[in-house]
């Protein structure tokens, strides 16, 4: 243990007199006792980060679902407005829509509604890639989406957007698409 009457003075090179504290420890032994300490702080710290990148990205989760939300009630508020946009929504979610048979203004609606879909399923497919997306959420809302509107963009003709993108809408409808060797066998 130090004391006050341990506290030695001691002249330096230079004429100064400087206090120091003598208190039975070596400056190697000293010298570990730091470098715990500090080895004990940087883990701390690290500790501490891992922590806040975690909630950062928990925050982040947050945002973009409750992001998806807004645009959800949106989306439903246009359809609720829109007369037009109702029908047609009804037309493509019963998966009975023939591109043919529309008017060209019933035409543009349905497209229009249909990049607006595959924009939205693309972002979800984007915030999933990244981590900002739950799993739960993606294969139970974004992966059905896919599996139903898909099949309709491509009579339609709207482009499936990011590279990415593409080669999930394919791995998804690959997915879901029997093979011929399936449908055989079921036959017989």
């Amino acid at each position: 243990m130090c004391c006050v009457d341990q506290l030695k003075l001691q002249p330096k090179a230079d004429g100064r007199n400087f206090w120091y504290l003598e208190c039975g420890m070596d400056s190697d032994r000293l010298n570990r006792w730091f470098t715990l300490g500090a080895n004990l702080g940087v883990i701390a710290g690290l500790i501490f980060l891992g922590l806040e990148i975690r909630h950062a990205q928990m925050a982040m989760q947050s945002q973009a679902f409750q992001a998806r939300a807004l645009d959800a009630i949106s989306w439903s508020l246009d359809m609720a407005k829109e007369e037009d946009l109702g029908r047609m929504h009804i037309l493509i979610e019963s998966g009975t829509l023939d591109p043919d048979s529309l008017s060209e203004s019933d035409w543009r609606i349905a497209y229009f509604l249909l990049d607006g879909a595959r924009l939205d399923t693309d972002n979800e497919h984007y915030q999933y890639q990244n981590g900002f997306l739950d799993p739960g959420f993606y294969d139970g809302v974004t992966v059905p989406m896919i599996r139903h509107y898909a099949p309709i963009w491509r009579q339609f003709g709207v482009r499936e957007g990011r590279p990415e993108f593409r080669l999930e809408v394919d791995r998804i409808l690959m997915e879901t698409t029997p093979s011929l060797t399936e449908t055989d066998s079921s036959t017989e």
